[in-house]
């Protein structure tokens, strides 16, 4: 087909004064997570109250110009069922690839740690050893997963942990590739870093009923990953969107956009294919077509007839 041949009863819109740009990817997200439910206020809803939640996050995302993300952990299999009802039409949501549940070691940052004893909570799939590790492996794949999520150190949200902390050891992770920027650099490999988050936990994280010891880790390590990130740009390493959204609100994934030019990106390099210089517009998505679907479209423009 050439460029001036157009199917028959195509759709025209006039999108004057505007730039067109392929669908954003937010390789990060957390569908089935809403931030204003930190801490333990979570506990006082059902137990698909989250599930539900996940449906109205896929839109939200969708209607913010990302049409594609990588859902790292959710609960109860969520984003591999709300991918497979966006792929068969049932509800409107950007395409998902889906990792289902996060594993990791007993104790660890993808456990339930947040419990006595009394509960008997535990991570579905936590892994003590390379056989279960390769064990939990085959299990999430068998059920949805189409990307492994590893929790292998401490983090921010889940209590007795330190950011940083080893939890996995060196022979269950023998699949991972170790992240320090020169290695990165020297492999080829892509991170993904989400250096927006700090701003929304420490403004808004105590009314949501975030733990004081999650705030203090967030405030702790903040700086040290914003600082990281500059000095693997700098260093040339290579680099994909990723936000983290789930912990802070869906929808506003674009956000983080500004926070990279702010340390170093160009807003070319931070959104591929945008030589805007003011990289904040994409916070303000007023067309979003998916598939050749218009899914959203603020632009005030009536269809016009093709000439």
């Amino acid at each position: 087909m050439g460029q001036c041949d157009v199917p028959a009863g195509a759709r025209h819109i006039r999108l004057d004064g505007m730039t067109l740009l392929p669908g954003l990817i937010d390789m990060h997200v957390h569908l089935d997570s809403d931030p204003a439910y930190g801490g333990y206020t979570s506990l006082q809803f059902n137990d698909r109250f989250l599930s539900v939640l996940g449906v109205v996050h896929a839109r939200r995302t969708l209607d913010a110009g990302f049409t594609t993300v990588r859902n790292l952990g959710a609960d109860t299999w969520n984003d591999v069922g709300l991918r497979q009802a966006i792929d068969g039409g049932k509800i409107t949501g950007p395409r998902i690839v889906t990792a289902g549940y996060a594993i990791g070691t007993t104790g660890g940052h993808c456990d339930k740690t947040y419990f006595p004893p009394s509960m008997q909570q535990k991570g579905e799939y936590n892994f003590d050893s390379p056989d279960e590790a390769r064990k939990r492996v085959r299990e999430v794949r068998k059920y949805g997963a189409q990307v492994i999520k590893i929790c292998a150190t401490g983090g921010v949200f889940s209590l007795n942990t330190e950011p940083g902390a080893q939890q996995a050891s060196l022979a269950e992770m023998r699949a991972i590739v170790e992240e320090g920027i020169a290695l990165a650099k020297r492999h080829g490999a892509w991170l993904s870093m989400d250096i927006y988050d700090s701003e929304y936990f420490q403004a808004e994280g105590t009314k949501n009923g975030t733990l004081e010891e999650n705030l203090r880790k967030d405030r702790e390590i903040a700086q040290v990953q914003r600082d990281n990130f500059q000095r693997a740009h700098r260093a040339g390493v290579k680099m994909v969107y990723g936000t983290d959204a789930g912990v802070y609100p869906h929808g506003q994934n674009a956000r983080q956009f500004g926070w990279m030019v702010k340390y170093g990106m160009t807003p070319l390099e931070a959104v591929k294919g945008d030589p805007l210089a003011d990289v904040a517009v994409l916070e303000d998505v007023a067309v979003v077509i998916k598939g050749g679907e218009v899914v959203k479209d603020l632009a005030a423009a009536a269809p016009r007839p093709l000439r």
